[in-house]
């Protein structure tokens, strides 16, 4: 079985592999984690500034401009006054979506808007930032043209100037709808100082209005891959991993936004947040918190999982195991599927961790899972089960095959997914592996697990592989069919000595019981000759 020993310990290297950030860890959950993304952007992304009326509409006056009327006014305004009633009534006119963006920006105010950022009164620049804020939530197409006129670099200008709470807070919204656009807006932001701007206040603020508005932009910052230099960027994990004990759920998502970005395939990232203190924090995220906030803590600590073992061990040590064997029957699907990604991560780790999650009886609940749940939740299930028994010790093992394991890996031989049968295949390896030495430790003369195997319809669906156009199925598969054939060879040729052997004793029973009852007749001719 030496090759298969093999086989397990190449596919340990590659689960744990720093440098190829756990090739195999990771490409299972890629497509998943691209689809939450994707709908986030169409959640999250861009952001535009509703009005709130009741304080807003008293603030005008009664008799509403036209947009036309608003283009003429502000380019004839001069005093404060004026420019800022203008300013207000374009305001409403950008949230209310009563002209089109591009409608505004074909009407050539757009660079006299954004040269008022510069005007002294706070009023006025704020007024300016949330116009801008309002003109940038738009299309691609329409946030090109507000882009196009140096708007980035006079917000960064007035955001790091001010202090004013609202002109910082409106300029940085602007900002992050500008870096969700186009990720070479996103390094255009960067290069001009925008990571700077929000670090400082992500640092120094403490009004969660603008707190939530940095963490946001923070976010798309990190969002697209790939992300700016990390030498550059991972300052700010200490500060985000504070944040997780606020109490405002919106700062706390997008904290957890920002640390699954920097730690997605960066196992720099990783041992950094790790060594930040992150896993006590996001772990306390897992119960009694809004279900997307959960789901990000999971992205997060799946993130982590991929680590080395020391990562994963802080994970066991600040009580995640407990979290994920309540997530495991979590009523949401997204919840419980990404839970069994971690798991499977964990179990391929070392033996104790393996134990911790035995422990934990998680084993027995991801077993019912194969039926209760749809398939692309089995698949992970699958993988835990799989990682189990090839990382797991004989002991291991032999706990899991008792649980029932053998049913399900057998199960999925005929699975239309070549990784699913291959990871199937290595396990079945293992188990005989384990098996075998076994038998021999009690002095058996077969395989228990072989036999649990064959009754289960294993070899039958592994004879059908054999011409599998995978090759590595189709090598594995000849190499365990070998070693079945092997073993029921060797059964049945001990059952034919056996058989050999009581029929050879029976004879020879036979024999001594004849010369007996011959030495009883000769002993009685002997009494009677004295007798006589």
């Amino acid at each position: 079985m030496s090759n298969f020993n093999k086989i397990i310990s190449n596919r340990k290297s590659k689960f744990k592999q720093k440098v190829n950030i756990q090739e195999k860890k990771k490409k299972r959950f890629q497509i998943s984690v691209k689809l939450s993304q994707k709908k986030r952007e169409k959640e999250m992304m861009k952001r535009r500034n509703l009005l709130d009326k009741t304080n807003f509409e008293a603030q005008l006056p009664k008799e509403r401009k036209t947009f036309p009327q608003v283009v003429l006014s502000i380019q004839v305004s001069e005093n404060k006054e004026d420019i800022l009633e203008n300013l207000m009534q374009l305001r409403v006119i950008t949230a209310e979506q009563s002209e089109t963006i591009l409608t505004i920006a074909d009407s050539g105010i757009v660079p006299l808007i954004i040269s008022l950022l510069s005007h002294p009164d706070p009023q006025i620049q704020f007024e300016v930032a949330w116009i801008i804020t309002n003109l940038t939530s738009g299309t691609f197409q329409e946030t090109q043209r507000i882009v196009e006129l140096n708007v980035v670099d006079s917000l960064i200008d007035v955001a790091t100037k001010s202090d004013n709470s609202q002109v910082k807070e409106q300029c940085v919204w602007g900002l992050g709808n500008i870096m969700a656009t186009f990720i070479d807006y996103r390094d255009l932001v960067f290069k001009l100082g925008g990571f700077d701007l929000l670090y400082k206040l992500l640092e120094n603020e403490k009004d969660e209005k603008i707190l939530r508005n940095v963490t946001w932009a923070l976010s798309h910052l990190f969002h697209d891959k790939p992300i700016p230099n990390y030498e550059d960027i991972f300052v700010c994990i200490p500060r985000l991993i504070q944040l997780l004990e606020i109490k405002n759920h919106l700062i706390i998502l997008d904290a957890l936004s920002c640390l699954a970005y920097l730690t997605n395939e960066n196992p720099q990232g990783v041992i950094d947040i790790v060594e930040a203190g992150a896993c006590l924090k996001i772990s306390q995220l897992l119960i009694d918190h809004p279900i997307k906030i959960i789901i990000y803590a999971l992205k997060v600590i799946g993130n982590i999982s991929t680590g080395g073992a020391e990562e994963t061990q802080e994970l066991i040590n600040c009580g995640v195991i407990s979290s994920l064997s309540s997530l495991i029957i979590h009523p949401k699907e997204k919840i419980r599927k990404q839970t069994c990604w971690i798991i499977s991560n964990i179990v391929a780790g070392t033996e104790n961790q393996i134990q911790a999650i035995i422990e934990a009886e998680i084993i027995q609940l991801i077993l019912g899972m194969f039926d209760t749940e749809n398939y692309p939740i089995q698949k992970e299930a699958i993988w835990v089960i799989s990682n189990a028994l090839c990382f797991g010790n004989d002991e291991q093992v032999d706990t899991l095959v008792s649980f029932g394991s053998i049913k399900y890996i057998c199960r999925f031989l005929d699975c239309f997914e070549a990784q699913i049968i291959l990871i199937c295949l290595e396990s079945i390896a293992k188990i005989l592996d384990v098996g075998s030495r076994l038998s021999n430790q009690l002095n058996l003369d077969f395989n228990a697990f072989l036999v649990q195997i064959d009754s289960n319809q294993g070899f039958e669906k592994i004879e059908k592989l054999l011409p599998h156009p995978n090759e590595k199925i189709q090598q594995l598969t000849k190499e365990i069919y070998q070693i079945y054939q092997e073993e029921n060879e060797k059964y049945y040729n001990e059952n034919e000595n056996n058989n050999n052997n009581n029929g050879n004793d029976n004879e020879n029973e036979n024999e001594n019981e004849n010369e007996n009852e011959n030495d009883i007749d000769n002993e009685n001719d002997i009494d009677i000759y004295k007798n006589i």
